[in-house]
């Protein structure tokens, strides 16, 4: 069993139990909490794709680069996308703008994941640049402030960011990072953006 292995059967289960966390949150929050539960049961299938082995390649240095991951960000992502916008008060254009870059910004992940050369630049660099604007439709200025929506837009500018930046060190780049410490930070960071992120909405709004 690859060390990385281990990472992402803790994710599985994990994620198996902020399910039925937010299934019972339906109670108090239906609608939010929803989102927030088939959020977490994609997460459930993405890390069960990469419990198998399913859909990787081999980095030079010889750790394997699990690509598939960001094909199911483009879902779960863009349910957090839509959550958000909803709860920013954006207008329907906003939230179709959001979803639609956040799409764009994961399936160019991959793709940067998966080729390699220059066209591994230009599809991260399209990526950034998707990203970079998704974060500019959440920040732009949008109802009445509040701390509430303050508090969100902090927290997903910070948080997601991170995900770039563990890219870079990761195996599909620099290779500063091995595939288990790779796989260690994702976890964190989904744990950070899906549940921590999910509770707090679902309490507060």
């Amino acid at each position: 069993m690859a060390c990385e292995e281990m990472v992402f059967w803790a994710g599985g289960v994990l994620f198996s139990l902020t399910s039925i966390m937010f299934l019972l949150l339906k109670k108090n929050n239906e609608s939010i909490a929803s989102i927030n539960l088939l959020v977490n049961c994609i997460t459930i299938v993405s890390y069960a794709v990469m419990i198998f082995g399913l859909g990787t390649i081999t980095a030079p240095n010889g750790e394997l680069i699990y690509w598939t991951r960001w094909l199911f960000y483009a879902g779960s992502c863009s349910l957090l996308m839509y959550e958000t916008g909803v709860l920013l008060k954006k207008s329907k254009t906003t939230i179709s703008e959001m979803m639609v870059s956040n799409i764009i910004v994961m399936v160019t992940g991959f793709l940067a994941s998966y080729t390699i050369g220059l066209s591994r630049i230009v599809f991260f660099s399209i990526s950034s640049g998707a990203f970079i604007y998704v974060l500019y439709l959440i920040n732009k200025k949008s109802g009445r402030k509040s701390l509430f929506k303050k508090t969100i837009k902090w927290y997903i500018t910070l948080f997601w960011s991170m995900f770039p930046l563990i890219w870079l060190l990761s195996p599909a780049y620099s290779m500063v990072l091995n595939a288990y410490w790779t796989a260690t930070f994702y976890l964190i960071l989904d744990f950070i953006t899906k549940v921590l992120y999910g509770l707090f909405t679902v309490k507060k709004s």
